[in-house]
Formats: structure tokens, C-alpha cells, sequence
């Protein structure tokens, strides 16, 4: 398995092609930069990608001729000699410039470019094919004013896809008798891609994958793998060996044998790349990858929530109780007394009770307190934006836009809610955590603060109910800003809030329901000689406390720091340029019990093996690995399951001292 980690130079596949005539794998990423793999080795080339062209550079496909890679890019085609492995030469079609390409074919005679403005052509022979005007745009074309997204050579026929105006009906055409025709047995809709294989013609569009031969006949259509997700196929080919291999966004690669023995060839990991929140049961690993728009609207993204457990990724699919898809996933909470316990938030139709990795409820306006959105009451659209455990086992849940937007579910499986007293119906809430007293910490989204609401554990009388609202006033929270991304609760009961300019600390945040001065602080830090304050620069994305009672701190697009407990020393730093990080864009930490981070960014998760984790309760679990120890070892030894920051001391078979350490929550 390759990655960035052991030789990849990026992240971000837009596509690979092997060429059979260079022996080597041309990796194409999103960001336009390229890597060859040849033999054992893995050349970069990233001449595209730091290229002075203006505007579009991303690479569209990928045609082969010879040791040749013709690659079409949004400026014009770039030629790589996969044998030199260097740039060979860029064709423009126009004195204007750059036009958008699509896909390149080359016969015998021509060289073909589908493009945002047509179909160009020049004779593959052409003495210099740099100049424009070696080019022409064909005239005879079914629309010359179409953008034709793809094409393709069918037994010397040339098959081309021009692309709708309108939504779903791109249509095929193919050039027959010095004529265009149009394929009319091809029912019009977003097509993904087009290749030929022999005399087959392979189509793949939103709803399955085609085959059809030179009469126009279909031969076979898949359009179900017989697992238990919808197909979502963005690319098919044929082997030599008659085999279809399809690329399918939601279930990785199809194999299709004798066109019925299906086989599903998935890598493990999360089922997507958008990673927007984490939560962690002991060493299983929750993903949620819905998430809501600038405007806190539904991006109804219906990818379901994944999970790893025994070192295995798993699926598990959010549909509600009539058999309806469930949107925009948005969080996750693990119940600390029940790890097998997780509750989802969803921005589209409630909360999920998920009870030893299956759904075993779902909870809406219909079966609880929960409300729909108070201007769409009919709609039945329940928006949850988070949720927290308090310490007598209820759930506290957010409920964006209702008219009482705290609901809980109590320990006995009864609901009830509030309304937040001093404000308006309809109320816009959003992420929730609950402090070491009993208070409920809530985010105020589009710059309105913190929220902090006290039922006195009273919670069946509303009547001696607290609240108070954090902002940037002075004696009133003294926030660096009052647009909050990110809280959390240290180990020691400090609350930790990420905003667009750094951090803030409640050190006291039983006191703000008192007299005195409660604001919180900002975290003053040594940086080359000169006093800042802690990620002043920075939005917060993300806060989580390891068990060292260390703080991570991930951020919009500066990485990920770790800070010592109290903030002032910064521990390590990681970012695109000096890790193996997909992006710096941080939106969410979580650390297993054994110490293990996950980072999830807007590229995907990666983790990190921690020098802390949580501490024990007894010694009866601690082991040491390596284990045993060979004399030439010159490695790292880790002691893990023991008590929380116990000292540890190491010594040989005589009993004397050899090293001697303090553990980092539990481990050593």
C-alpha cells in the first residue's frame, strides 16, 4: 500500500493510468502534481502544479500513445515522456489561450481534444502541434457551441458525449459515413465516463454501468452489486481477460466475472474523505461526515457513518424507519457509561441511538421532545447539533431552531425540554458540553458567544434555572472573539474554547455564575524571543485533551499544534509540509484510550501514535512493547496501562537503577 507516508509525494488521487509501453504507473492528484512510478522508484513531477499558468490547471484524463502520456488539462493538453519522465512539450488550440480539455484520443491520423468549446483536431504528424495554428475546430459537430466533456474510439469510429445544459441529459453521438449521428437507444442523463474495449462500448452514469455493442445493442447494465448500498460508479473498464473493473465512489472497486460474479475490492478506511466530526469508545473510532453549509443549512450529504473496531472499518447505514435516506451526519457521542452506546446528530432528521454497532432508535419530533425547524413545522426536518452526558447519565441535546431548544433524554428514557429564558423562540444553538458542575456549555453560532445554562440538578423544575451568555465584554467572558469553533474540558476542569483569534481559558468556570471576576484568559507563550499569545493568528478548529491532560489544538489552515497542559510550551507541530498530514485544515481530533490520535481534515483521516494515553485505575493490565527486547535494540520502549502519571523507574536484572521516567497519563 502506498501513501504519502512511504514515497507518494501528495494527496488526493484524480486518477491513475499504467502504461504498458514505459512500464511505469502515472499517479495524477487534484492539485495537478504528478508522481511515476517506475520499478521501485517514485519520480515527482510537479511541473503543472507550479506552473505559472493562470487560472485552471487541474488534470482531466489521461491518454496514452507510445512512452507518451497526453495529458488533458483546464489550459490545454501537456505531453509527459514517461521514459525521460519529464515534460515534453503543451498544445494550445487558440491565440486566446487556455480552453478547458476534457479527454484526448489519437487515431492513425489525427489527435483529437473534447473541450469546453468543442472538438479540436491537428494531424498527429503535424511539424510543430505548439502552434495553435496547427489546430482547427471542427465545424461539423452536432452543437459547435457545446462543451463535449468525452470522447472515445469505437473500432475506428469516433464517440462523443457532449454535455447538457440542463440537468441530467448529456447525449452520445458518433461519427458514421462522414456523418454525425446520434445514439438514440442511450436514454439522456449525466453520463461519468466513456471507454471501448474491442467493439464495446462502456458507459457508467449515476445509476449503473452499460455495455453496448456495434449494432447499439445493450449487452449487459449493472446496477446492483448485492451488498447493501446504492451504486455510485464514476468509471468502468475491460481486461484482457474480459473482466469489467468498475470504480465506484461509495463501494470502492467492483470486479465483474462472466458478467454475474461480483466481488467488492475495498481498502480499509472510512467510507469518505469529508471527515467533519470523531468520537472514540475505548479503541473504536466513530465517523461522521455530514455537515452543514456557511449558512447552517443542510449540504444533504448521505454518506453513512463508519466506524473501526478490531483494527476492521464497518458501515453502518442511516436510514430512518420508513426506509428513507438520512442526510448530513454532524456528530457524535459515546455514552462514558455504555461505550457500546453512540447517539448521532443529524441535520436533517433527529438523533440516532446506535446500541452495539446497529440502529436502535431514532429520535424526532415524534417520539420525544424534539422539535422541526419552527418555520417548517410540516417539513418534518429535525436539526441536532450536538450532544453531551451529564454526570447523572441524561443526554442534553441541541436542537437548532425550535421553539424550546435544549431537550433531554433522562436516564429512565423520559424526554423534556427548555426553553432558554430571556430569548427569542426559534433559537439558533449549537455544539454542547457539560462541566465538572453540572453546567451546560453551549455554542452560540454566527458570533454570539457561549451560552451557559444551570438547571441546579433540579432537573425537573425549570423554575431556579440559571443562564448566562459569554462574549468578548469584559466581566462578561472576555472571549478573543465571539465566534467559537471549538470547547472542550481539560482533565482538571478547565474549559478550553477555540475561537477565529486563538484560544481563551476559563480557569474557574464554576464562578460564572458568581459575583467575581470570571472572564476567561489567553495563554501567553514564548515564540523566538518574543511574547504571543497562544494561537492568536489561528481559528481553532478543534480541542482535545490527551491523557496527559495535553491540549491539541487543530486549526482552519495552520495544522495541528500540541501544547503542554497549561498552553505555554508547544510540544510538536504538524502540517502538510513536515507530516504526512492530508491537509491543514484540522476539523477533528479524537484520541483512543491506548493514545492513538485521529486527525480528520477535508481530505481524509490520518492518525498519529501518542506518548500519552488514559490512565488506569489499577496496575493490573500494564505490558511493555517491544517485548521481549533484542540486545541491538536501539528503538523506542513504550510502557503502557499504567496509573495516571505515576513515576516510573526501569532497572537491570541487579537491580539497578537504569532510567527512571514520569508517565504521560498512562503510559511510559
Amino acid at each position: 500500500r502506498l501513501s504519502k507516508i512511504n514515497g507518494l509525494s501528495d494527496i488526493g488521487f484524480e486518477t491513475i493510468a499504467y502504461n504498458k509501453k514505459a512500464h511505469a504507473l502515472l499517479i495524477v492528484y487534484s492539485n495537478s502534481n504528478l508522481d511515476i512510478l517506475k520499478g521501485d522508484r517514485i519520480i515527482n513531477l510537479a511541473d503543472i502544479r507550479r506552473s505559472n499558468v493562470l487560472g485552471d490547471k487541474r488534470i482531466y484524463g489521461v491518454t496514452f500513445k507510445e512512452e507518451f502520456a497526453y495529458l488533458a488539462t483546464g489550459f490545454g493538453i501537456v505531453i509527459v515522456d514517461m521514459n525521460k519522465l519529464e515534460v515534453k512539450d503543451t498544445y494550445y488550440y487558440s491565440s486566446k489561450g487556455s480552453i478547458k480539455t476534457n479527454k484526448v484520443i489519437i487515431d492513425n491520423s489525427y489527435i483529437y481534444a473534447a473541450t469546453d468549446s468543442g472538438i479540436y483536431q491537428a494531424q498527429i504528424n503535424a511539424p510543430n502541434l505548439s502552434d495553435f495554428n496547427s489546430w482547427s475546430k471542427r465545424n461539423d459537430l452536432p452543437d459547435t457551441l457545446a462543451a463535449y466533456k468525452s470522447m472515445a474510439l469505437l473500432n475506428d469510429m469516433l464517440v462523443i458525449v457532449k454535455k447538457s445544459t440542463t440537468f441530467n441529459s448529456d447525449s452520445i453521438f458518433y461519427f458514421k459515413d462522414n456523418a454525425w449521428e446520434y445514439f438514440d437507444k442511450w436514454d439522456n442523463n449525466t453520463i461519468y465516463s466513456i471507454e471501448t474495449n474491442k467493439d464495446l462500448l462502456l458507459i457508467t452514469n449515476y445509476n449503473g454501468s452499460s455495455v453496448w455493442n456495434l449494432q447499439g445493442e445493450r449487452v449487459f447494465f449493472i446496477s446492483d452489486y448485492y451488498t447493501e448500498q446504492s451504486v455510485n460508479p464514476k468509471h468502468m473498464i475491460r481486461d484482457e481477460q474480459d473482466t469489467y473493473w468498475i470504480a465506484d465512489l461509495g463501494q470502492g472497486l467492483i470486479r465483474v466475472k462472466d458478467n454475474e460474479d461480483f466481488s467488492v475490492i475495498k481498502p480499509q478506511g472510512p467510507i469518505s474523505n469529508n471527515i467533519n466530526h470523531l468520537a472514540t469508545s475505548k479503541n473504536n473510532v466513530w465517523v461522521a461526515a455530514g455537515a452543514r453549509s456557511d449558512s447552517w443549512a443542510s449540504t444533504f450529504n448521505y454518506e453513512d457513518i463508519s466506524f473501526l473496531s478490531d483494527q476492521e472499518w464497518r458501515v453502518i447505514h442511516t436510514y430512518d424507519l420508513t426506509g428513507e435516506k438520512i442526510y448530513d451526519v454532524i456528530n457524535l457521542t459515546v455514552n462514558p457509561k455504555n461505550k457500546e452506546q453512540v447517539f448521532a446528530s443529524t441535520w436533517s432528521k433527529g438523533l440516532i441511538e446506535i446500541t452495539d454497532k446497529s440502529i436502535s432508535n431514532i429520535y424526532s419530533s415524534e417520539n420525544s421532545t424534539l422539535e422541526n425547524l419552527f418555520l417548517f413545522p410540516n417539513d418534518y426536518k429535525v436539526h441536532i447539533s450536538g450532544s453531551a452526558f451529564d454526570k447523572n447519565d441524561n443526554l442534553w441535546v441541541t436542537n437548532w431552531a425550535s421553539y424550546k431548544p435544549l431537550s433531554v433524554k433522562k436516564k429512565d428514557g423520559t424526554w423534556t425540554s427548555f426553553g432558554i429564558p430571556g430569548k427569542s423562540i426559534g433559537e439558533f444553538i449549537g455544539e454542547v458540553i457539560i462541566s465538572q458542575s453540572n453546567h451546560k456549555w453551549i455554542v452560540y453560532p454566527r458570533g454570539g458567544g457561549i451560552l451557559v445554562y444551570d438547571d441546579n440538578n433540579t432537573i425537573d423544575d425549570p423554575s431556579d434555572d440559571r443562564t448566562i451568555i459569554l462574549t468578548t465584554e469584559t466581566g462578561k467572558g472576555g472571549l478573543p472573539s465571539n465566534s467559537i469553533n471549538s470547547i472542550a474540558i481539560d482533565l482538571d476542569g478547565k474549559i478550553w474554547v477555540g475561537t477565529e483569534n486563538g484560544v481563551a481559558v476559563f480557569f474557574n468556570p464554576d464562578a460564572v455564575f458568581g459575583d467575581g471576576n470570571f472572564d476567561s484568559q489567553q495563554i501567553k507563550i514564548q515564540q523566538d524571543g518574543n511574547v504571543q499569545l497562544l494561537l492568536e493568528k489561528e481559528t481553532v478548529s478543534a480541542i482535545t485533551i490527551d491523557g496527559a491532560n495535553r491540549k491539541w489544538f487543530g486549526t482552519l489552515d495552520g495544522g495541528v499544534f500540541l501544547m503542554s497542559a497549561d498552553g505555554t510550551q508547544q510540544i510538536e507541530s504538524f502540517n502538510v509540509d513536515n507530516s504526512p498530514l492530508f491537509s491543514n485544515s484540522v476539523r477533528t481530533i479524537a484520541i483512543t484510550d491506548d493514545g492513538e490520535i485521529f486527525f480528520g481534515t477535508d481530505r481524509g483521516l490520518i492518525s498519529y501514535r501518542g506518548t500519552a494515553s488514559q490512565g488506569a485505575t489499577t496496575f493490573n493490565k500494564v505490558y511493555a512493547y517491544p517485548n521481549p527486547v533484542r540486545h541491538d535494540y536501539d528503538g523506542v520502549i513504550a510502557i503502557k496501562g499504567l496509573v495516571k502519571d505515576v513515576d516510573v523507574k526501569i532497572t537491570d536484572i541487579s537491580g539497578n537503577l537504569v532510567f527512571q521516567t514520569t508517565a504521560l497519563g498512562g503510559q511510559a
